[in-house]
């Protein structure tokens, strides 16, 4: 929940206190500098804990566009291929062997599969 009066408050403490201290300073008045640069903290404060709580708040429309959009793309990457097992990099010079411990999860298919059409489901 946002607070109206926050939104509104801390940007007029900010320009308060820096109009404050600086009419202090321009008439060397050392307790309106010290009370301006105090209600300027305090207006810089609020500013600041307001962005945080704004940055960690995702409305519900927010994070049903977020898995929208990561559902929408696993789509792609698996109608295009993407994630099928690829040929094996040719090593490098100076490049050691594979080792013996690596396991294929993915098995060639039956009846060699090429031509088959892929398509997601």
């Amino acid at each position: 929940m946002r607070n109206r009066a926050a939104d509104v408050l801390a940007p007029l403490l900010l320009a308060g206190g820096i109009s404050g201290a600086s009419l202090g300073l321009i008439l060397n008045k050392k307790r309106l500098v010290w009370t301006g640069s105090l209600v300027m903290a305090l207006g810089a404060l609020e500013t600041v804990r307001r962005t945080i709580l704004q940055a960690h708040q995702a409305s519900d429309d927010q994070l049903a566009t977020a898995e929208n959009t990561g559902y929408r793309r696993a789509l792609a990457d698996v109608a295009s291929g993407r994630l099928d097992e690829g040929t094996m990099p040719t090593p490098g010079p100076g490049a050691t062997s594979t080792s013996d411990n690596v396991i294929h999860l993915r098995r060639p298919p039956e009846g060699g599969g090429a031509d088959r059409e892929r398509k997601a489901q």
